[in-house]
């Protein structure tokens, strides 16, 4: 650590000077005794001569790999005595200093200074403008995920598909298609989406209270921003079922809209099937104030059907025609 430092002051010592200029005392002096320990060094003063037409850069640069060699060669000791003798010199030099030189110094320090705070404030407002973004591009992806629009973005296409003339559909048979059919087939295709959404739900359970038989449940869909939390009463030997369940992945999420709900977009469920000796279903969270999915309300202008539906089709789930598509096994 001591010999860093040394060699870190020693550098900075070094300080930056323009060559061919008329130069003062104290430049002349930390020159001179650059020089000298450069060729202690084994450089020829020719070498540095040429060396610094170039700039202080490639002299200290030279400095540092002259002393690293002359550490090797000579040993750490001799290496830091070396470096702290030439950093006396350079001290005592500056005693040549002019007013105009201190002043120079200092004010070059200051635009160092202020350059660094500068770049740092760059630093951080880049960051922030990267934390923002990526912010923000993480609530539209949240939103693009939200099941309720993948419900309503299949429905309309599949709707839109369906609704197409036939090639050998006369413009009376597809007129009177779509009137009499519209609004059965508009339900069917909201209901077949509904099963047909491919969930990336996970639960996680938390740690069983034994004393009041409460079993802290998180349920998470696609994100862990979109979660729910959940506090619910088992029994022991139920808490056991459901945690042998979930740990084997042995359960099943329902495909009745009234064991869902819909939060933030999101749907979430209230029972799952289990399969633990023999099928049962466990209630795993609380809807609270959240709407079942049975009851979401759809409309047509927000499917942008607008073109089949005038008038604004304003409806919730059919429930038998949902029963329909179970029964059937259409999905």
């Amino acid at each position: 650590m001591k010999k860093s430092v040394l060699m870190g002051a020693l550098l900075i010592c070094i300080a930056p000077s323009v060559f061919g200029q008329k130069k003062s005392a104290y430049e002349t002096k930390k020159i001179a005794i650059e020089n000298k320990y450069l060729q202690q060094m084994g450089v020829p003063l020719s070498d540095i001569t040429q060396l610094r037409k170039k700039g202080d850069f490639f002299i200290n640069a030279l400095f540092a790999e002259k002393l690293s060699l002359y550490g090797k060669n000579k040993g750490t000791a001799q290496q830091m005595a070396l470096v702290s003798k030439m950093a006396d010199e350079l001290k005592a030099a500056e005693k040549l200093k002019t007013t105009a030189e201190i002043k120079a110094e200092k004010d070059k320090k200051q635009q160092v200074e202020e350059k660094k705070e500068a770049e740092k404030l760059q630093r951080e407002k880049l960051s922030k403008e990267l934390e923002e973004r990526e912010k923000m591009e993480k609530q539209e992806a949240i939103i693009k995920a939200q099941d309720i629009n993948y419900i309503k973005n299949e429905t309309k296409e599949s709707f839109l598909e369906w609704a197409k003339k036939g090639e050998f559909e006369s413009s009376k048979e597809h007129n009177e298609r779509i009137q009499n059919e519209k609004i059965k087939k508009l339900h069917q295709e909201i209901a077949t989406h509904f099963i047909n959404n491919e969930r990336q739900i996970y639960i996680n359970l938390g740690t069983y209270n034994a004393d009041d038989k409460i079993y802290p449940i998180t349920i998470i869909n696609h994100f862990p921003e979109v979660s729910i939390e959940s506090n619910i009463p088992f029994e022991k030997e139920e808490a056991i079922e459901l945690n042998m369940a979930i740990g084997n992945r042995d359960y099943v999420f329902p495909i009745d809209p009234d064991d869902w709900f819909l939060k933030d977009g999101f749907l979430f469920p209230i029972n799952i099937e289990i399969y633990y000796n023999e099928s049962k279903s466990k209630k795993i969270s609380d809807k609270g104030n959240n709407p079942l999915f049975s009851e979401y309300v759809f409309n047509t202008h927000e499917l942008g059907l607008s073109e089949y539906f005038p008038e604004n089709y304003v409806f919730t789930l059919d429930k038998n025609i949902f029963k329909e598509i179970m029964e059937k096994k259409e999905y």
